[in-house]
């Protein structure tokens, strides 16, 4: 019996190890499994940002053109190419023309590499090319100009694809210092390291044929300039699509100009902003990650040829600012929430869009390989503070699931179109709390849902009001509650604030022409511009019941 017991009770254990999942996260069945990283914080070290160094104790190599020479231990030259095989620091000077910096040190071994005034090109693989070393690091010199580039063709070993960058690493690279190091990318990339990426400072200029800076398992940026361009790939991007927990990107400081034909910023599991500048032009998605995007802070500035920024899973706005000149459509997420900062953002369709369903974008100029998704009740959208600005082609904020309103202050001019709605959901809008002033077309209008605890007023206007027409409400005192001037013709208006109080009275004024009194009865008023209750407007189109979103798949 007691071996009998001792068997029942190693058969228990053996199934609970196999239940039990290893690691710090578990996938859940929701699309937004917490599988990947929310956020990372992330440990510069003095190595990492130290850009001074003993000139007495380093070794010096002067590069002449075909050939280099060595002055110091633990580098060897072999024709064009200087071979680094020890930890230590090396300082590189002058020209070479058509030659490469290998290091292939211990695996424990950090080596560093000074960039004093060095001009590598090489014709047929990269300029430096980090093959063996825990790290190698790269100090672009203060007050010096650096130039690495590649040509369009490389010589690889058979059945081999990398490398494939003018900085090509195998191992962690970080770079920092305070000098200018422009990077010419002929073949594919410009800057790429298969471990982690760390940039604490330079003035880093790239052009690449494909992406111009790429580490795969993160990118993590404290300080420095950035000129990146991308011809046919990503500005910034983190390839890990194996481990949810790498593939991130971490931008915590610096000034970024990025131009790519493809996305801004890619990251496979999360990109995070905390400080820093960014002005980004992409023809794809200015700010795209398969995971969760947060954003903490930083000065952000998008020109996109379709999403602004775009969460396969979770996006989450804390702070900072967010201001988008233009893109087709502007954050979309499966869950999207926006608790803080400023967001000012212009799109051809809609402004804020949560949808579910797989991400089939890719880097390239085809707008008709738009991320496609279907209806999914597990979406939301819930703003909870921030001062938000919206100008939308289309729908100016769509959840293919419910809405949540809790706080903030938010300002929409939206569509024109009746076949699209200020506000467009499929699940619930719940209104708690916020100043919305939500203007656009009649014919797709949805209120809040009435299981609201914010009082609401939506007016149906019996003809369309011209662009730049002030609406304001006022109470009994005359004192103006709610004011706003959409900047384009509108024919409905959602006003709600903490102000309104049942049993109010309001007066609704279209530049300064009083056109009704509205009394609130309930949590819900929908009402014509001559104060009746509405359930069909004037132009013909339906406006639904709460709760009740008509929404088709394909339209988001």
């Amino acid at each position: 019996m007691k071996n009998e017991k001792i068997k029942n009770l190693l058969i228990f254990l053996i199934i609970a190890l196999m239940v039990i999942p290893f690691g710090g996260c578990s996938k859940e069945s929701s699309n937004t499994s917490s599988s990947y990283l929310t956020s990372v914080s992330v440990e510069y070290k003095d190595e990492d940002t130290t850009s001074t160094w003993d000139a007495s104790s380093v070794t010096k190599i002067t590069l002449n053109g075909s050939s280099a020479s060595v002055d110091g231990s633990g580098a060897q030259v072999n024709n064009s190419a200087v071979s680094i095989t020890s930890a230590g620091t090396y300082v590189l000077s002058g020209t070479l023309n058509n030659g490469t910096i290998v290091v292939d040190a211990d695996k424990d071994d950090i080596v560093r590499i000074i960039l004093n005034n060095a001009n590598i090109t090489n014709l047929i693989g990269p300029a430096i090319y980090g093959v063996s070393a825990d790290k190698v690091i790269i100090t672009i010199a203060d007050n010096t100009t650096n130039n690495l580039s590649d040509s369009d063709s490389y010589v690889l070993k058979a059945g081999e694809d990398e490398p494939d960058s003018v900085i090509f690493c195998k191992t962690d690279l970080s770079i920092n210092g305070g000098g200018t190091l422009n990077i010419t990318g002929n073949y594919k990339n410009g800057i790429t390291s298969k471990d982690d990426l760390m940039i604490t400072g330079g003035n880093i200029k790239v052009t690449a044929v494909n992406d111009a800076i790429k580490g795969k398992d993160s990118i993590a940026v404290k300080s420095g300039t950035f000129t990146l361009i991308a011809n046919s790939g990503s500005g910034l991007k983190a390839s890990n699509a194996d481990d949810t927990q790498k593939g991130y990107i971490s931008i915590d400081g610096g000034t970024f100009n990025i131009k790519s034909t493809g996305k801004g910023i890619l990251s496979e599991s999360l990109l995070q902003i905390n400080l820093g500048t960014l002005n980004i032009v992409s023809a794809d998605d200015a700010l795209h990650s398969n995971g969760n995007i947060l954003i903490s802070g930083g000065n952000i500035i998008i020109s996109a040829g379709d999403d602004a920024l775009h969460a396969n899973s979770v996006l989450t706005v804390n702070a900072g600012s967010i201001f988008v000149k233009n893109c087709y459509e502007g954050l979309e997420a499966l869950a999207l929430t926006i608790n803080g900062g400023v967001i000012d953002l212009t799109s051809k369709d809609d402004g804020f869009n949560s949808a579910g369903g797989a991400d089939s974008s890719s880097d390239n100029n085809n707008k008709n390989n738009k991320d496609q998704f279907a209806n999914d009740t597990d979406c939301t959208i819930t703003i909870t503070g921030g001062d938000i600005t919206l100008n939308t082609g289309g729908d100016g904020i769509d959840s293919n699931g419910s809405i949540y309103f809790k706080g903030g202050v938010l300002k929409i001019s939206g569509p024109v179109s009746n076949a699209d709605a200020p506000v467009d959901y499929n699940g619930t809008c719940y209104l708690t709390g916020g100043t919305l002033t939500i203007a656009g077309s009649s014919g797709m209008t949805q209120s809040p849902s009435t299981s609201s605890t914010q009082y609401s007023i939506t007016v149906i206007f019996s003809s369309a009001q011209t662009a730049c027409s002030t609406v304001t409400l006022t109470d009994e005192n005359g004192s103006t509650v709610l004011s706003y001037t959409p900047n384009k013709k509108y024919q409905s208006i959602l006003l709600s604030s903490a102000s309104l109080v049942k049993g109010g009275t309001y007066t609704l004024k279209v530049n300064n022409k009083e056109l009704t009194d509205i009394t609130i009865s309930s949590v819900v008023t929908t009402i014509s511009d001559n104060g009746t209750q509405v359930t069909n407007n004037n132009s013909g189109g339906q406006t639904r019941t709460p709760g009740n979103n008509n929404n088709m798949p394909g339209r988001n």
